[in-house]
């Protein structure tokens, strides 16, 4: 009889001995799991919080682009006033409302593409026009003139620069 109670008592433990192990591998199992939701919660957070900053920075795109033709057709009315000298009050009025609006733009993260003198770069300028050159230090590609003014919106390029580019030229050899 006693040794029977022993025996009981011995598959007893043995079995909560294994029901332990068994939920012990179970407990370890759902931490697991819980750490990996919790790592994907937080890789969820912080692409969404980049997603947001990324929206914040590029919302005013769109009206910013609009806004270009303004700048575009105030600094060539500005230039051609130039040209005639002519020192009226509309043209200074003109001048601090084009000096307003550029300063707005550049807070903005507005930066002209430089051009004149580079080599041309499709993915920053766009061909207007080719012209033969046989100057010796201008190389095929470099850029002649700026038609139009391109434009970077913090790094990405938000309006390209309309260029006329040397041909001939300089050779590399």
């Amino acid at each position: 009889m006693i040794h029977e109670k022993e025996t009981k008592k011995k598959d007893a433990k043995h079995e909560i001995g294994e029901a332990v192990k068994e939920k012990e591998i179970l407990v370890q199992d759902y931490l697991d799991k819980l750490k990996r939701v919790q790592a994907d919660f937080e890789n969820y957070v912080k692409q969404t919080e980049k997603q947001k900053q990324e929206f914040i920075k590029y919302a005013n795109k769109d009206l910013i682009i609009k806004l270009l033709g303004i700048t575009d057709n105030l600094k060539h009315a500005l230039n051609t006033i130039n040209k005639t000298k002519t020192e009226d009050e509309t043209v200074k009025g003109m001048m601090l409302i084009f000096n307003q609006l550029q300063k707005i733009l550049d807070e903005e993260g507005l930066k002209p593409i430089e051009s004149v003198g580079k080599k041309y770069d499709p993915y920053f300028h766009e061909i207007i026009k080719q012209v033969e050159t046989n100057e010796e230090n201008k190389e095929d590609g470099t850029i002649l003139e700026e038609i139009q003014t391109g434009y970077f919106l913090h790094d990405i390029v938000l309006r390209p620069s309309k260029v006329i580019v040397s041909t001939g030229g300089k050779k590399n050899e």
